[in-house]
């Protein structure tokens, strides 16, 4: 009689445990199976050691020793080693050599410019100002797991540029812009003079007296040593001079051949005077385009170019 009542009471109790529970089937293909928070409450008895993907919380819960256990780990793949190798400063550009792997995303940030580099391959220029002294750069990494790893920081000395402000003076009753490369000083725009020769402005033939009192057309060492300034950013020497960059302003005229009856390299590059001759008498011209500069020197006579002062 007693192990009768024993074995009544012992189906009352599992029954009362078992009210508005259910069993889960662990699936046949070894996923783990997928369940909400409440699903999970309402298993009656989990084996030792299963295992769900709780969608409510995005984290694996295990059963072990009577006990719910989570486990939220980090999206992989985990970002890899990066390195800023070197910056080097070109002009008024700093180009930031780097390695990181290819499915990582590498964040610079450049005083108040930050730069998220996916595909791009190093090096990477930044505009840096021609007379600061130093640059801090602060660069991380990241992929699509948004994980980032640890900030680093890296305070770069920065040579100091030949090249100074623009500013303005009075020449001539005109208000004209100038800046100080090297130990010239340079118009920041091309001249034109009421005294010289008819020519098809802004265009100009050659005068012997073409520049303001006190000023001069360049020599061909002129040229260069402004030129030495810009490494590989000749581009900028067509910029509106600021006090950001090393710009002169110059422009892409190009030149206009009086015996053809047509300009020559319009877009392309900017055809300015020089005071050199030639072995045979003739004037030298300069162009200088975005991939660096010439000197052509041939039937000059017959040729209108821009012209720029110095003193």
């Amino acid at each position: 009689m007693n192990r009768i009542l024993f074995a009544a009471l012992l189906q009352i109790i599992l029954c009362f445990r078992s009210f508005g529970q259910i069993n889960i089937q662990l699936p046949a293909n070894n996923a783990l199976p997928v369940l909400s928070q409440e699903e999970i409450d309402r298993i009656a008895i989990p084996a030792e050691g299963y295992a769900v993907l709780n969608k409510t919380t995005n984290c694996i819960n295990y059963y072990l020793n009577g006990i719910w256990f989570e486990q939220c780990g980090n999206c992989l793949p985990h970002t890899a080693p990066y390195f800023i190798d070197s910056i080097i400063q070109t002009s008024s550009f700093a180009a930031i050599y780097f390695r990181k792997s290819e499915k990582d995303t590498l964040h610079l940030q450049v005083g108040k410019d930050t730069y998220n580099l996916f595909a791009a391959k190093s090096p990477h220029k930044v505009r840096v100002s021609p007379n600061a002294d130093s640059m801090k750069v602060v660069s991380s990494v990241s992929n699509k797991c948004y994980h980032y790893q640890q900030k680093k920081e890296h305070l770069i000395a920065l040579k100091k540029t030949a090249t100074a402000v623009p500013y303005n003076l009075q020449i001539e009753g005109k208000t004209i812009e100038v800046r100080g490369v090297n130990n010239n000083i340079w118009f920041c725009s091309d001249w034109t003079a009421s005294n010289l020769p008819p020519a098809k402005l802004p265009l100009l033939s050659y005068s012997d007296k073409m520049c303001p009192t006190g000023w001069k057309l360049p020599t061909r060492n002129d040229w260069e040593n402004l030129l030495m300034n810009y490494g590989d950013t000749f581009d900028e020497l067509f910029d509106k001079p600021t006090a950001e960059n090393l710009s002169i302003g110059l422009n892409k005229l190009g030149a206009y051949s009086v015996e053809e009856k047509k300009t020559v390299g319009a877009n392309f590059v900017g055809t300015y005077w020089t005071s050199d001759k030639t072995d045979n008498g003739s004037r030298y011209l300069i162009n200088i385009s975005a991939n660096g500069y010439m000197f052509i020197a041939e039937k000059t006579e017959k040729v209108r170019a821009s012209l720029r002062c110095v003193k």
